[in-house]
């Protein structure tokens, strides 16, 4: 029901009851008049006019057969009455209304009210209990009280006894009692409880017990009392809404196993636990409401003599509950199904925590969405335990002293999925010793440490994030197993952008690892590593940096460039049998230099020249030296299994072959090479679309690299296989071999000789052409 609706129904009841007879000297006139008058001044009682409360309730029964005697009304004076209305003497007579006839602040009663009859109504009153049990005590139905107070009781103030339906508490001030405020005993539903003051209370401000359904408190003033501000037990449907709670020496408001509860535009401040409890209820809704400087934290879910489950906070603003250890919002125990969104939760102790409870549970399946947490002096969100699947997506986490996120040891199997974690004051996400969390698509930034940090963490999966501008390392593992790093970008960190102690079972692929200030990627005994489809670009201090006691590190198809003093380093001692880094391109055709005759990004520590076959290595499985072969192109341009190649060490008779028909369709012999030379042979096949030149040829079939690095002198005989399928609807006489000229900037034709039974296209090069690995096109010429 509306407040302007139900001070209108008050307003009625009050105008209907006295106006046909409003006189002028405000007296009866007559004793069958429907109005009774009381007034303490009085010389002398006359029928209807009477100077004790009392008297005129007696009166009230002795006329009760009377027509309408049953809804009479008594119309008090301002004065002082020492007398209670309770036992014997309480107000039984159905319909009665007691009005003051000049409010509460003139009109005082010494002692208790008892009603004990339906639809009285009591209007105007400063009942003082004197110390008896309660100043005001309902035991029947559709009561209205308004506009009056309640004190100096020993228990509560008003209380509603078991049964009572719709009661109306409108505009009362209740204070200074020794018990609740206000206390609704079970099965008493439809309560509404509006605009009144309800403060400094021994105990709660307003209890609703079990089963008293459907009350709705809204518009009060709840301060000062010594429990929680609004208690609610065991029922449904409560309505609590647009009070002001502060300064109660519990919670501000706590539902404890109430269900279908709805928390709306209240202001809670001060609280000395909670501003929210909700413990062990479920499809309750807290929305819009206003909570700070609470205590022990803003919103609390629990588990209690049950779970807490399917529960909506939304649009909070949770602000200053900063004391040591306080919590914007606090999950505890099992605590499932609850969805936090578009909340502002700001300096707070801890923004987010979530804990397990005695029982063992923990919170599980949560949802937490488009949050705001911020300048937390802790962690933004901090996982001490959790029974998994709980979802924090599209959250900002941003200037917390500690860090953005944290994730102890007992938390397992909880997803962040495009939260931007920014300018925290130590880590953007700290996972230390838990296991099996998933983080997708955030941005991390600008954080104070460390972007990613998995501490002893086991089973991570670090997919398609940002990680940018954080003060040390974009990612950092120290003891960390199976990790997988996947499509990251990790780019102008303070330090390096991965680094890896004592991890094992690493994984990274895909990833961007691009203009940090240490090295891209330093491993120090770390073991099992599969780096692969990576770019590792423009990095002040190095590529990759194998240090001490790393092994079976495989580095495959990644692009190495423009990094600063090397693109690969090892240090010294490390067996290179359980490392490869073949297939990656360097930046140029030529290699990484430091190798042969390289001019791309740099390798450092590699034994060239060691005796492979004595060590056991086979290329194909560890490569010989084990960057062999690597790239022509970057990665995205070459067919992956087309690359191949070998190492050639003195010619002897001045010849050689090679085979790459089963990879890349191609087969070499080489003529009057340097018998003393040593060459490296390199064979890749280009991806249909690849290299950008490819425009430029008229039908092209099929595109190769070849690289032959080192012979000083001597011709290439180069052989190209094609399929029928591949040359459908193409003139076969006119299939040629093309190189392209990068100093001329075209594509230029070799002497070409077609054995279109075989399905091979033959033409002779210069070894000293393919020294620089030229793409060589099989089409039927160039476009002029």
């Amino acid at each position: 029901m509306p407040m302007r609706s139900l001070a209108r129904i008050v307003g009625a009841l009050f105008l209907g009851g006295i106006g046909m007879v409003w006189g002028s000297d405000l007296h009866a006139t007559g004793a069958s008049s429907a109005v009774i008058f009381v007034d303490c001044t009085l010389p002398v009682e006359t029928s209807g006019n009477y100077k004790t409360l009392t008297a005129a309730l007696q009166w009230a029964r002795e006329g009760r057969q009377k027509p309408r005697s049953e809804f009479g009304v008594v119309i008090v004076a301002p004065c002082t009455y020492q007398e209670s209305l309770t036992g014997d003497n309480a107000i039984d007579v159905k319909g009665l209304q007691w009005i003051s006839r000049a409010g509460r602040d003139k009109t005082k009663i010494i002692g208790s009210i008892e009603i004990v009859a339906k639809n009285v109504l009591f209007v105007g009153f400063d009942v003082d209990a004197n110390q008896a049990e309660n100043a005001l005590l309902i035991k029947e139905d559709f009561a209205v009280v308004s506009n009056s107070k309640f004190h100096n009781a020993a228990g509560a103030g008003i209380w509603v006894t078991r049964g009572a339906e719709g009661v109306i508490l409108l505009r009362n001030e209740i204070f200074n009692n020794g018990g609740e405020g206000v206390k609704i005993e079970e099965f008493s539903t439809h309560l509404r409880l509006e605009e009144n003051k309800i403060r400094s209370n021994g105990s709660i401000g307003v209890y609703v017990g079990a089963n008293s359904d459907r009350a709705v408190i809204s518009r009060n003033e709840i301060i000062l009392n010594r429990g929680e501000g609004v208690l609610v037990t065991d029922n449904d449907g409560v309505e609590i809404s647009n009070n002001e709670l502060n300064n109660n020496a519990m919670d501000g408001i706590k539902l404890d196993k109430a269900n279908s509860a709805v928390i709306l535009k209240n202001k809670i401040s001060a609280s000395g636990v909670y501003g929210i409890t909700v413990q062990a209820s479920d499809n309750s809704e807290i929305r819009e409401n206003e909570l700070f400087n609470n205590s022990a934290g803003g919103i609390a879910i629990k588990e209690g003599e049950r779970s807490a489950k399917r529960n909506t906070i939304q649009g909070n603003t949770i602000y200053n509950n900063a004391r040591a250890g306080a919590e914007g919002i606090f999950l505890s125990g099992d605590v499932s199904g609850n969805v936090f969104l578009k909340n502002s939760i700001l300096n707070s102790s801890f923004g987010v925590k979530l804990v397990a409870q005695e029982s063992g549970r923990a919170p599980s399946n949560n949802i937490f969405q488009e949050n705001s947490i911020k300048e937390s002096h802790e962690d933004g969100i901090s996982l001490q335990q959790s029974d998994g699947r709980n979802t924090f997506r599209s959250n900002e986490i941003s200037g917390n002293n500690g860090s953005g996120i944290s994730i102890s040891e007992g938390a397992r199997h909880d997803t962040f999925v495009n939260n931007v974690i920014k300018d925290n004051g130590k880590h953007g996400v700290l996972i230390a010793n838990a296991s099996r969390h998933t983080l997708r698509e955030n941005q991390i930034l600008s954080n104070g440490e460390v972007g990613i940090f998995l501490d002893g963490a086991q089973g991570i999966l670090v997919h398609l994030n940002e990680i940018r501008q954080n003060e040390r390392e974009g990612i950092k593992l120290n003891g960390a197993a199976n990790t997988d790093l996947i499509a990251n970008t990790i780019e102008s960190n303070g330090w390096h952008g991965l680094f890896a102690q004592g991890a094992t079972d690493l994984d990274a692929r895909q990833n961007t690892i691009f203009g940090n200030y240490g090295a891209g990627v330093f491993l120090v005994e770390t073991t099992a590593v599969g780096f692969d489809h990576n770019k590792v670009l423009q990095n002040a201090q190095g590529g990759l940096d194998l240090g001490a006691a790393t092994s079976e590190i495989d580095i495959e198809f990644n692009d190495i460039v423009g990094n600063t003093q090397f693109g690969l380093r090892l240090a010294g001692g490390l067996d290179e049998t359980t490392i490869r880094a073949d297939r990656n391109w360097w930046g140029d055709p030529s290699g990484p230099s430091g190798a042969f005759e390289g001019r791309g990004n740099s390798v450092m520590g590699i034994r060239l020249n060691r005796d492979c076959s004595a060590e056991g290595a086979a290329l194909g499985r560890s490569p010989c030296p084990i960057i062999l072969p690597w790239l022509l192109a970057p990665t995205a341009e070459l067919v992956e299994n087309s690359i191949t190649g070998w190492i050639f060490r003195k010619f002897g008779n001045g010849r050689a072959e090679f085979d790459a028909t089963n990879t890349a369709s191609t087969y070499l012999r080489f003529y009057n090479v340097d018998a003393n030379s040593d060459s490296v042979v390199i064979v890749a096949r280009y991806r249909n679309g690849f290299p950008q030149q490819r425009t430029l040829l008229e039908n092209p079939v099929k595109v190769v690299s070849v690289l032959a690095s080192g012979m000083r002198a001597g011709v290439a005989q180069i052989e190209v296989e094609y399929t029928d399928a591949e040359i459908k609807d193409i003139d076969e006489s006119k299939l040629c071999l093309l190189y392209f000229d990068r100093g001329a900037g075209g594509w230029k034709r070799l002497e070409c000789f077609v054995k279109t039974q075989a399905n091979i296209v033959t033409a002779e090069i210069p070894v000293s052409v393919l020294a620089s690995a030229p793409p060589i096109a099989l089409a039927t010429g160039a476009v002029k």
